[in-house]
């Protein structure tokens, strides 16, 4: 693993030792809800810059920008493409 540009190398070690001392669950469990609260931000980023969208279009919005435009077609085909 890379140390983030935004991290010290001090605070870094911290936080690789604490990973080490998790246990797979909760490791796991720890990625889980991060990429939740990613989903999360991006949603609301979304309904912020369209207060239009209902949540189902933000809800899509997300996805196409996880997804990228091709992919998104491919499992929404029918889909309206909600700009993020």
């Amino acid at each position: 693993m890379q140390r983030p540009l935004d991290t010290t190398a001090e605070a870094w070690e911290v936080q690789v030792e604490i990973w080490r001392r998790m246990g797979p669950s909760k490791r796991l469990s720890a990625a889980v809800r991060l990429s939740e609260d990613v989903v999360a931000l991006a949603r609301a980023g979304i309904a912020s810059r369209h207060p239009e969208y209902d949540d189902d279009a933000v809800r899509l919005a997300e996805i196409r920008l996880r997804l990228g435009d091709e992919l998104f077609a491919k499992a929404f085909p029918d889909a309206p493409r909600w700009d993020p």
